[in-house]
Protein backbone atom coordinates (compact mmCIF):
# COMPACT_ATOMS: atom_id res chain seq x y z
CA UNK A 1 0.00 0.00 0.00
CA UNK A 2 2.95 2.12 0.89
CA UNK A 3 4.60 1.28 -2.28
CA UNK A 4 0.82 2.24 -4.47
CA UNK A 5 0.47 5.57 -2.14
CA UNK A 6 4.38 6.54 -3.14
CA UNK A 7 4.16 6.38 -6.82
CA UNK A 8 0.60 7.96 -7.44
CA UNK A 9 1.76 10.50 -5.22
CA UNK A 10 4.98 11.14 -7.45
CA UNK A 11 3.05 10.89 -10.67
CA UNK A 12 0.15 13.88 -9.14
CA UNK A 13 2.88 16.09 -7.56
CA UNK A 14 5.04 15.38 -11.39
CA UNK A 15 1.71 16.18 -13.43
CA UNK A 16 0.91 19.42 -11.22
CA UNK A 17 4.40 20.52 -11.58
CA UNK A 18 4.27 20.45 -15.15
CA UNK A 19 0.92 22.23 -15.64
CA UNK A 20 1.86 25.05 -13.34
CA UNK A 21 5.47 25.61 -15.50
CA UNK A 22 3.55 25.61 -18.94
CA UNK A 23 1.85 27.69 -17.36
CA UNK A 24 4.47 29.61 -16.09
CA UNK A 25 6.08 29.61 -19.82
CA UNK A 26 2.90 30.92 -21.41
CA UNK A 27 4.62 34.30 -19.74
CA UNK A 28 7.12 34.50 -22.32
CA UNK A 29 4.97 34.18 -24.85
CA UNK A 30 2.02 36.77 -23.87
CA UNK A 31 4.04 38.31 -22.00
CA UNK A 32 1.80 38.46 -18.93
CA UNK A 33 2.68 37.93 -15.39
CA UNK A 34 -0.49 36.59 -14.53
CA UNK A 35 1.12 33.65 -15.92
CA UNK A 36 3.88 33.24 -13.20
CA UNK A 37 1.67 34.07 -10.51
CA UNK A 38 -1.02 31.28 -11.35
CA UNK A 39 1.43 28.78 -12.47
CA UNK A 40 3.54 29.37 -8.88
CA UNK A 41 -0.25 28.74 -7.09
CA UNK A 42 -0.58 25.45 -9.27
CA UNK A 43 3.24 24.28 -8.80
CA UNK A 44 2.76 25.22 -4.71
CA UNK A 45 -0.79 23.63 -4.15
CA UNK A 46 0.18 20.76 -4.28
CA UNK A 47 2.95 20.76 -1.79
CA UNK A 48 1.19 19.61 0.88
CA UNK A 49 2.11 15.89 -0.73
CA UNK A 50 6.07 17.05 -1.39
CA UNK A 51 6.76 15.19 2.14
CA UNK A 52 5.01 11.92 0.96
CA UNK A 53 6.96 11.86 -2.22
CA UNK A 54 10.36 12.70 -0.53
CA UNK A 55 9.33 10.30 1.92
CA UNK A 56 8.52 7.63 -0.82
CA UNK A 57 12.08 8.28 -2.62
CA UNK A 58 14.33 8.22 0.53
CA UNK A 59 12.42 4.76 1.73
CA UNK A 60 12.80 2.79 -1.73
CA UNK A 61 16.51 4.20 -2.36
CA UNK A 62 18.00 4.81 1.02
CA UNK A 63 15.75 2.84 3.28
CA UNK A 64 14.85 5.91 5.71
CA UNK A 65 12.75 8.95 6.18
CA UNK A 66 11.96 12.36 6.78
CA UNK A 67 12.33 13.40 10.49
CA UNK A 68 8.45 14.66 11.73
CA UNK A 69 10.80 17.98 12.33
CA UNK A 70 11.31 18.27 8.20
CA UNK A 71 7.88 16.78 7.40
CA UNK A 72 5.71 18.96 9.59
CA UNK A 73 7.96 22.11 8.13
CA UNK A 74 8.16 20.83 4.67
CA UNK A 75 3.80 20.09 4.77
CA UNK A 76 2.83 22.94 6.94
CA UNK A 77 5.13 25.88 6.57
CA UNK A 78 7.55 26.28 3.93
CA UNK A 79 5.28 26.79 1.17
CA UNK A 80 1.32 27.76 1.70
CA UNK A 81 3.03 31.70 2.63
CA UNK A 82 4.31 31.60 -0.94
CA UNK A 83 1.24 29.85 -2.64
CA UNK A 84 -1.32 31.95 -1.24
CA UNK A 85 0.74 35.32 -1.49
CA UNK A 86 0.94 34.28 -5.54
CA UNK A 87 -2.72 33.43 -5.62
CA UNK A 88 -3.52 37.33 -4.16
CA UNK A 89 -1.42 38.88 -6.35
CA UNK A 90 -2.89 36.88 -9.47
CA UNK A 91 -6.85 38.14 -8.36
CA UNK A 92 -6.73 41.43 -10.19
CA UNK A 93 -6.54 39.61 -13.74
CA UNK A 94 -8.46 37.06 -12.48
CA UNK A 95 -11.96 38.88 -11.29
CA UNK A 96 -11.00 42.11 -11.75
CA UNK A 97 -10.73 42.95 -8.15
CA UNK A 98 -9.22 46.51 -7.04
CA UNK A 99 -5.50 46.44 -6.28
CA UNK A 100 -5.95 48.35 -3.11
CA UNK A 101 -8.71 45.69 -2.22
CA UNK A 102 -5.87 43.11 -3.44
CA UNK A 103 -3.07 44.88 -1.16
CA UNK A 104 -5.59 44.78 1.54
CA UNK A 105 -5.87 40.35 0.84
CA UNK A 106 -1.86 40.40 1.19
CA UNK A 107 -1.75 42.20 4.27
CA UNK A 108 -4.27 40.48 6.32
CA UNK A 109 -2.61 37.04 4.25
CA UNK A 110 0.21 38.23 5.69
CA UNK A 111 -0.61 38.72 9.56
CA UNK A 112 -2.35 35.23 9.32
CA UNK A 113 0.92 33.63 8.91
CA UNK A 114 2.86 34.59 10.92
CA UNK A 115 0.22 34.16 13.65
CA UNK A 116 0.46 30.84 12.86
CA UNK A 117 4.39 30.20 12.00
CA UNK A 118 4.87 31.92 15.49
CA UNK A 119 2.22 29.01 17.11
CA UNK A 120 3.27 26.52 14.94
CA UNK A 121 7.31 26.52 15.75
CA UNK A 122 6.48 26.80 19.23
CA UNK A 123 4.86 23.85 19.28
CA UNK A 124 7.69 22.21 16.94
CA UNK A 125 10.84 23.15 19.46
CA UNK A 126 8.11 22.60 22.78
CA UNK A 127 5.53 19.72 22.02
CA UNK A 128 5.35 18.62 18.56
CA UNK A 129 2.66 16.25 19.31
CA UNK A 130 0.19 19.61 19.17
CA UNK A 131 1.06 19.98 15.30
CA UNK A 132 -0.04 16.31 14.66
CA UNK A 133 0.59 13.12 14.89
CA UNK A 134 2.39 10.46 12.55
CA UNK A 135 0.36 7.78 11.67
CA UNK A 136 2.82 6.43 8.84
CA UNK A 137 5.48 7.64 6.63
CA UNK A 138 2.62 9.22 4.10
CA UNK A 139 -0.09 10.12 6.94
CA UNK A 140 -0.81 12.35 9.84
CA UNK A 141 -3.24 12.91 11.89
CA UNK A 142 -3.43 16.89 12.56
CA UNK A 143 -4.32 18.85 15.21
CA UNK A 144 -7.19 21.22 15.08
CA UNK A 145 -5.23 24.54 14.74
CA UNK A 146 -3.41 22.84 11.98
CA UNK A 147 -6.79 21.33 10.13
CA UNK A 148 -8.18 25.15 10.70
CA UNK A 149 -5.08 26.60 8.67
CA UNK A 150 -5.39 24.83 5.92
CA UNK A 151 -9.49 25.50 5.67
CA UNK A 152 -8.55 28.81 5.39
CA UNK A 153 -5.82 28.41 2.13
CA UNK A 154 -8.24 26.02 0.30
CA UNK A 155 -10.93 28.73 1.24
CA UNK A 156 -8.69 31.32 -0.30
CA UNK A 157 -7.41 29.69 -3.72
CA UNK A 158 -11.31 28.07 -3.89
CA UNK A 159 -13.18 31.39 -3.25
CA UNK A 160 -11.26 32.75 -5.63
CA UNK A 161 -11.20 30.42 -8.61
CA UNK A 162 -14.90 29.67 -8.25
CA UNK A 163 -15.51 33.72 -8.61
CA UNK A 164 -13.26 33.45 -11.65
CA UNK A 165 -15.75 30.38 -13.15
CA UNK A 166 -18.94 32.31 -12.01
CA UNK A 167 -17.72 35.15 -14.41
CA UNK A 168 -16.63 33.17 -16.78
CA UNK A 169 -19.69 31.55 -17.22
CA UNK A 170 -21.97 33.81 -16.87
CA UNK A 171 -19.88 36.11 -19.53
CA UNK A 172 -22.58 34.09 -22.38
CA UNK A 173 -18.83 33.75 -24.88
CA UNK A 174 -18.83 29.92 -26.00
CA UNK A 175 -15.40 29.72 -25.42
CA UNK A 176 -15.07 31.57 -22.00
CA UNK A 177 -18.09 29.61 -20.72
CA UNK A 178 -16.49 26.56 -21.60
CA UNK A 179 -13.41 27.37 -20.06
CA UNK A 180 -15.18 27.93 -16.89
CA UNK A 181 -17.45 24.95 -16.99
CA UNK A 182 -13.82 23.25 -17.51
CA UNK A 183 -12.34 25.49 -14.45
CA UNK A 184 -15.44 24.20 -12.07
CA UNK A 185 -14.57 20.13 -12.86
CA UNK A 186 -10.63 21.21 -11.79
CA UNK A 187 -11.36 22.60 -8.53
CA UNK A 188 -14.37 20.62 -7.99
CA UNK A 189 -11.97 17.46 -8.01
CA UNK A 190 -9.59 19.24 -6.24
CA UNK A 191 -11.95 19.55 -3.34
CA UNK A 192 -12.90 15.88 -3.29
CA UNK A 193 -9.11 14.72 -3.69
CA UNK A 194 -7.52 16.51 -1.23
CA UNK A 195 -11.00 16.20 1.58
CA UNK A 196 -10.74 12.18 0.86
CA UNK A 197 -7.35 12.67 1.33
CA UNK A 198 -7.68 14.20 4.62
CA UNK A 199 -10.55 12.60 6.17
CA UNK A 200 -9.51 8.93 5.40
CA UNK A 201 -6.59 7.01 6.71
CA UNK A 202 -5.10 5.59 3.69
CA UNK A 203 -4.20 2.36 5.45
CA UNK A 204 -7.53 1.39 6.53
CA UNK A 205 -8.83 2.09 2.81
CA UNK A 206 -5.75 0.77 0.27
CA UNK A 207 -7.90 1.29 -2.41
CA UNK A 208 -9.04 4.81 -1.92
CA UNK A 209 -5.04 5.58 -2.57
CA UNK A 210 -5.38 5.17 -6.30
CA UNK A 211 -8.78 7.05 -6.62
CA UNK A 212 -7.93 9.90 -4.71
CA UNK A 213 -4.61 10.32 -6.83
CA UNK A 214 -6.13 10.02 -9.60
CA UNK A 215 -8.80 12.77 -8.62
CA UNK A 216 -6.07 15.28 -7.77
CA UNK A 217 -4.29 14.51 -11.49
CA UNK A 218 -7.58 14.66 -13.08
CA UNK A 219 -7.84 18.04 -11.07
CA UNK A 220 -4.07 19.67 -12.43
CA UNK A 221 -5.54 17.73 -15.84
CA UNK A 222 -8.82 19.92 -16.02
CA UNK A 223 -7.31 23.11 -14.94
CA UNK A 224 -4.41 22.63 -17.50
CA UNK A 225 -7.15 22.37 -20.37
CA UNK A 226 -9.43 25.28 -18.62
CA UNK A 227 -6.83 28.03 -17.92
CA UNK A 228 -4.72 27.76 -20.98
CA UNK A 229 -7.42 26.46 -23.45
CA UNK A 230 -5.11 24.50 -26.33
CA UNK A 231 -5.82 24.29 -29.47
CA UNK A 232 -6.72 21.00 -29.50
CA UNK A 233 -9.47 21.51 -27.01
CA UNK A 234 -10.99 24.22 -28.97
CA UNK A 235 -11.22 21.64 -31.77
CA UNK A 236 -12.63 19.43 -29.67
CA UNK A 237 -15.30 20.85 -27.14
CA UNK A 238 -16.21 23.78 -29.75
CA UNK A 239 -15.96 21.59 -32.96
CA UNK A 240 -14.11 25.19 -34.41
CA UNK A 241 -10.31 25.98 -35.25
Amino acid sequence: MDLVQGIFTVLFIAFSVLVGIRILLEYFKLKRKIFIWVGITWIGICSPWYPNAINFVMIVFYNASLSDFWFFILNVSAFPPIVSTAWIIALPGLINIKKRTRNLFLIINFAIHVVFDIFFYYYLFTDISMIGKKISPFYVEWTLFVIVYFFYLIFLVLSGGFTFVWKSVKSGKPEIVLRGKLLFVAFTLFIVGASIDAAINMSDFPSMVVITRLILISSSFFFYMGFLFPIWVKKRLLKEV
